[in-house]
């Protein structure tokens, strides 16, 4: 791939976005809009990657499926390699459904990953098929357990390991890898169910001290918390009217991952994730448009964002 390339592993799904006009009440029928894309942590970080100029590939499963086939084109729109996309007659593509509050919070998530669940290690690429030159693989609690190890135990000492514990439910599959993880993606919610500890904090600690290098915690309107070799540091959060929080995550990864690979320290990398976190939250897609992602690019090449 050469340098400054992007392996992502996991989730690649068609997502749904349902606004009601009027925060949702239970029990009964909420008039609403809904919105469809192209979704799923794999798929939102490579495709924000390569927006960024970063070339990016997606290792994952769809099925041989309508869905299957818009996520193909989706990807390849971006010039994202989809040779390493996995398709699965006997599965339906993954579906996620985000219900959102009127504000843009999200109200519930439901979830369809069946076709991830059943991606085991022996679906893999070879470690010849996937090729050599890779600056940082991101890998996604959407995987089992099983194959997430066997991604960490392949990932080249020279290549930067990025983990996103994708929810509450999926992120104990990433306790066994920890002392592999250089940089881990975690909300309040994941760090507690992946530390068993409630104290979202004191879960981040116990994640660095269980081997992860860095954890950055985005913690919504309090911000992004982020331990690390130099302590404790905490950014603002993103500013301005949220359209939608769908996809905020997966972009604040995908520029901290870009400012990294370019040579920032963790901290100024995580000032840049911001950035891209905030023009998402801004966009009612989950990822934001080439021009815009090429723009913020330019600015942060420019030294907008100090290194």
């Amino acid at each position: 791939m050469g340098p400054r390339a992007v392996a992502c592993f996991g989730g690649a799904n068609v997502d749904f976005t349902w606004s009601p006009f009027e925060d949702p009440s239970f029990g009964t029928s909420n008039p609403a809009v809904r919105y469809s894309s192209v979704g799923g942590v794999a798929a939102n970080v490579s495709r924000t990657l390569a927006g960024l100029g970063l070339r990016s590939a997606v290792i994952a499963k769809a099925g041989e499926d309508a869905d299957g086939d818009r996520i193909q084109r989706a990807l390849a729109e971006r010039d994202v390699d989809t040779s390493h996309l996995l398709r699965d007659a006997s599965r339906s593509t993954g579906v996620y459904s985000a219900i959102l509050s009127s504000d843009g919070d999200l109200v519930m998530g439901l979830a369809d990953m069946a076709v991830h669940d059943s991606f085991s290690p022996a679906w893999l690429p070879s470690e010849d098929g996937l090729g050599t030159g890779w600056s940082a693989w991101v890998l996604d609690a959407n995987l089992p357990a099983d194959t997430l190890a066997e991604i960490a135990r392949r990932c080249p000492d020279d290549t930067v390991l990025v983990a996103d514990s994708v929810s509450r439910a999926k992120a104990p599959r990433l306790k066994g890898i920890l002392d592999k993880v250089d940089i881990l993606f975690s909300n309040d919610s994941e760090i507690t169910a992946l530390m068993d500890d409630e104290d979202p904090e004191w879960a981040a600690i116990a994640a660095r001290r269980a081997g992860a290098t860095t954890v950055v915690l985005p913690r919504g309107p309090m911000g992004v918390v982020v331990f690390g070799a130099f302590g404790m540091e905490v950014f603002d959060p993103p500013t301005g009217k949220i359209a939608s929080v769908t996809g905020a995550g997966d972009a604040l990864l995908a520029g901290t991952v870009f400012g990294h690979v370019l040579g920032l320290p963790i901290p100024r990398a995580i000032e840049f994730g911001v950035r891209v976190a905030g023009a998402t939250l801004s966009c009612s897609e989950p990822v934001v448009p080439a021009d815009e992602l090429a723009t913020l690019a330019q600015s942060l090449r420019r030294g907008e964002v100090e290194g």
